[in-house]
């Protein structure tokens, strides 16, 4: 992505401000720059449709990258097909998705039902 650029997503967040002119403001806005080494994360699954057009998939990527590279456990799915929080988010494989990561997170202090 061009963060040089007043259209894409990422200025519309910051009100229309061009990201690589504020990059203060960028920064806050940014997940990335909360998920530190230091940061106490629970394991994180990333659910992102590829058709998503309100945010660009690539934040999402740029999210588990980031995290795998802190040593963090981070499982990332593409919901092909799907936009921007789509009923696609609610079919069979996906929900099966989301169940087989909760169950690999089950101890006997933490059992989600």
């Amino acid at each position: 992505t061009d963060y040089n650029q007043a259209g894409i997503p990422e200025a519309q967040l910051l009100g229309g401000h061009i990201p690589n002119d504020h990059p203060k403001l960028a920064e806050k806005a940014s997940v990335l720059h909360y998920v530190t080494e230091a940061s106490k994360t629970e394991p994180l699954l990333i659910l992102h449709g590829t058709k998503d057009e309100l945010v660009p998939i690539n934040q999402s990527i740029r999210l588990y990258t980031h995290a795998g590279k802190l040593n963090k456990e981070v499982k990332f799915y593409a919901v092909e097909g799907a936009g921007h929080g789509n009923s696609i988010f609610y079919h069979k494989e996906t929900i099966q998705t989301i169940i087989d990561f909760l169950d690999d997170q089950r101890t006997s202090n933490y059992n989600w039902f």
